[in-house]
């Protein structure tokens, strides 16, 4: 059995890092091994709220400091333990939902960012 949670984390995370999902370990933690910041972290909820269309606690994320804490965060909003067997490799293309202006959520938050940041 593949833990989904898991495996939802570990692509959400390579994805954002853009690093192979067998890279990530549960005890890592997310700041010091993988160089997450809090912004970073709140772009890969944006990333886990696009693949499962369901919005994020992002307020849960401040005491997550490693990724089995994310999967315990993951865990809980998903709604408990949902183990099954997956594909081996996470999917090429995950589905990506599109405000009217074609941008996607995830592109959109980082362009306001990068707006607010340059002035």
């Amino acid at each position: 059995m593949v833990d989904v949670q898991l495996e939802l984390v570990r692509f959400a995370l390579a994805l954002h890092l853009s690093i192979d999902p067998m890279e990530i370990e549960l005890e890592q933690r997310l700041e010091a091994d993988l160089g997450l910041d809090p912004l970073d972290l709140v772009l890969v909820a944006l990333r886990l709220e696009e693949i499962e269309e369901a919005e994020f606690p992002v307020a849960d994320l401040e005491a997550v400091t490693t990724v089995a804490e994310l999967v315990g965060v993951v865990r809980e909003w998903s709604g408990g333990d949902r183990s099954a067997t997956l594909p081996p490799q996470p999917p090429a293309r995950i589905p990506s939902a599109r405000h009217a202006s074609g941008i996607r959520p995830v592109d959109d938050a980082v362009i306001r960012f990068g707006r607010a940041a340059n002035g």
